[in-house]
């Protein structure tokens, strides 16, 4: 707070109890005026704030709209790719039972030529044992 001085002219002209009546006023002014300019300045920061607040909050929902959107369209893509795969899956499946299948009528169609020829060697030894 800075320090108000009169001089002595007008100290003489308002006396001393008057001087320093004026020093309290020029006081009192001062320190009015200090706190309009404090709660002002207040004012203007709050106002500021709030404009910065409801911006970021702008920005927020559009960069989370972007991010749902982004997540939306990988989602969409990752359940096309996973119903692609699945596709192949039952398809390779479907093939390795075709596989499987003709592996095992191949594998019977041989035992069962196998078979024949033992029985015929068989019989041909029984028959060739017994004469």
């Amino acid at each position: 707070m800075p320090v108000v001085s009169i001089s002595p002219v007008l100290r003489d002209r308002l006396s001393d109890q008057g001087a320093e009546e004026l020093v309290r006023l020029l006081s009192l002014v001062e320190e009015s005026s200090s706190q309009q300019a404090l709660a002002l300045a207040e004012e203007r920061f709050a106002r500021r704030l709030a404009e910065t607040e409801m911006r970021f909050e702008r920005r927020l929902a559009e960069e989370l709209g972007a991010v749902n959107e982004r997540l939306s369209a990988l989602d969409k893509r990752l359940t096309e790719e996973v119903a692609k795969l699945d596709n192949r899956i039952t398809e390779e499946v479907a093939t390795v039972r075709t596989e499987l299948a003709a592996a095992k009528a191949d594998i019977l169609k041989w035992m069962f030529l196998f078979w024949i020829g033992q029985a015929a060697v068989v019989a041909t030894l029984l028959y060739y044992f017994r004469h």
